[in-house]
């Protein structure tokens, strides 16, 4: 019998093995399914030519928040957050965080010994670069749902 699984010690970088071989992974993977514009917290976000001022239905709070060789990106933020507020730099630094990295999944797997997959446990449209104990507390809970949900017995084949 396996002792007390402590799920908030699984990373990337070190599974947690199981007794009869299973093993438990996680992984942060890019969720390409979703963008910045599916969501309205963050703000809205238009992308002109480098030539082109601010856009007509941004206020005095937007600012170009990317830019590359083609277009810049304009950030208008919520009309609840307004520049000189608290949380206005936190929030322009998600977003350039998921203009330039795109939201992840984070995927808990249970393999058997061999390394297949039985069973996976996923979380989707995450802000990239959270804090560790955030990071932490969701891994914890996604392998708790997967185990409650996998049998002892239950083992792949191939």
């Amino acid at each position: 019998m396996d002792k007390k699984i402590e799920f908030s010690e699984l990373t990337e970088d070190d599974p947690i093995i199981f007794e009869d071989g299973r093993s438990l992974t996680f992984e942060i993977v890019p969720d390409e399914g979703v963008s910045i514009d599916d969501y309205d917290c963050y703000g809205r976000i238009v992308r002109t030519g480098h030539d082109a001022s601010r856009p007509k239905d941004f206020d005095g709070n937007a600012e170009i928040i990317d830019r590359n060789r083609w277009e810049v990106a304009w950030w208008q933020p919520p009309n609840d957050i307004k520049r000189g507020d608290a949380n206005f730099s936190r929030l322009r630094s998600i977003v350039e965080d998921i203009l330039g990295y795109g939201f992840v999944g984070y995927v808990v797997s249970l393999k058997c010994p061999h390394g297949g997959v039985i069973d996976q446990e996923g979380l989707w449209a995450m802000e990239p670069f959270l804090s560790h104990e955030l990071e932490s507390e969701i891994v914890a809970e996604l392998a708790s749902v997967l185990m409650d949900r996998v049998s002892k017995e239950e083992c792949c084949h191939g």
